[in-house]
C-alpha cells in the first residue's frame, strides 16, 4: 500500500537524513554529529534533505496514480476553463443524470474554494523555535515549503541525534499550528473539508 511507504532523502554528504511518508510528511531526521561541526551548513542540509524525499515520494505517487488510472474518467464532463467561484449547473455539459452534474458542480465549488486557500496555504508561513533558542523551522501552512535556520553557538557540542529530535519536536509543533490555521480559514470559506 502506498500510504504505507517510506521515501529517503539526504544531503550530499549524507550527514543529514530525513524520512518522509508518501504523503511528504517528515517522519524521521537522522543528523550525524560530523553535520554540527559546520552549524552554518546544518538548515541547508536538512532542507536538502527532506525536499529530496518528498521529491521522490511525490514521484512515486504521481507514477502509482498513472498506473491505478491510466485515463480520465471525467472525459465527457466539460467544465468551463476558469470556473468562477460559483459554479452555476447549467455551465456543465454532462450527459448522465442531472443529479449527478449537480453532486458534480457542487464538489467542483468546494474544490476551487479548497484550491483558492491551497494558493494561499503554499505562500503563508509560521515559524517555531528549536529548543532553547537553538534556532528555528519555518514551514508554510500546506507543509510543503521548510527552512531551518540555527544558531551557531547554541549548537555546538551537541549530538547530532540531540539536534535531530529538537528540530522534530519543533517540527510537530508547527505542523500541529499549521493544522490548526488551515482547518479555521477553511471553515470561514464554508468548505466541509
Amino acid at each position: 500500500m502506498l500510504y504505507a511507504k517510506e521515501f529517503v532523502g539526504a544531503d550530499d554528504d549524507k550527514l543529514v537524513v530525513a524520512t518522509v511518508s508518501s504523503a511528504g510528511r517528515v517522519i524521521e531526521l537522522t543528523i550525524e554529529d560530523q553535520a554540527v561541526q559546520l552549524p552554518q551548513q546544518l538548515g541547508e542540509r536538512i532542507k536538502l534533505a527532506v525536499t529530496q524525499g518528498r521529491t521522490r515520494a511525490s514521484k512515486m505517487v504521481d507514477c502509482y496514480r498513472l498506473q491505478c488510472f491510466p485515463d480520465s474518467s471525467m472525459d465527457s464532463l466539460k467544465v468551463p476553463q476558469d470556473p468562477p467561484l460559483r459554479v452555476d449547473y447549467h455551465l456543465l455539459e454532462y450527459a448522465g443524470p442531472a443529479r449527478v452534474r449537480n453532486a458534480i458542480a457542487e464538489s467542483l465549488e468546494a474544490i476551487k474554494a479548497v484550491s483558492d486557500k491551497l494558493a494561499t496555504f503554499q505562500h503563508t508561513m509560521l515559524s517555531e523555535e528549536i529548543g532553547q533558542r537553538q534556532g528555528s523551522i519555518e514551514i508554510n501552512l500546506a507543509d510543503t515549503k521548510m527552512d531551518v535556520t540555527f544558531n551557531s553557538g547554541k549548537i555546538q557540542g551537541m549530538r547530532g541525534s540531540a539536534i535531530a529530535n529538537e528540530v522534530m519536536a519543533s517540527l510537530g509543533r508547527a505542523r500541529a499550528r499549521a493544522q490548526s490555521e488551515r482547518k479555521r480559514q477553511l471553515r470561514l470559506t464554508g468548505s466541509p473539508y
